[in-house]
């Protein structure tokens, strides 16, 4: 009996192992050339929080399959969102759009 139970749990062990992901991401703007310091947020099976590289890029390793959701963020860029599926490694690109900054008058005395 004691030798099913660890046979089972080793299968179990060996299969959660395997079932590790990476998530590789491009953020361009409209012209492809990456965009650096954009936040990207990740929720689903776990929750994380990176920030692109110089030339765009994100990788997130170690990710179980799932459902995730992925949120964009740059004060100089409209935010994206997108929902994948995860069962595989993955490649992903955003486009992200230039937003206006416009902000009040301030007036100082």
């Amino acid at each position: 009996m004691t030798k099913a139970i660890i046979s089972f749990l080793l299968v179990l062990l060996v299969g959660t192992l395997h079932a590790q992901h990476k998530l590789s991401i491009q953020i361009n703007d409209a012209h492809e050339k990456g965009i650096a310091h954009v936040t990207l947020q990740l929720s689903g099976a776990r929750e994380l929080l990176l920030s692109s590289d110089a030339q765009g890029r994100v990788v997130f390793e170690n990710l179980p399959s799932g459902t995730y959701r992925l949120k964009t963020s740059h004060l100089a860029y409209v935010k994206a969102e997108k929902t994948i599926s995860l069962n595989q490694d993955r490649q992903l690109t955003f486009s992200l759009h230039p937003q206006s900054l416009v902000s009040e008058s301030v007036f100082v005395y």
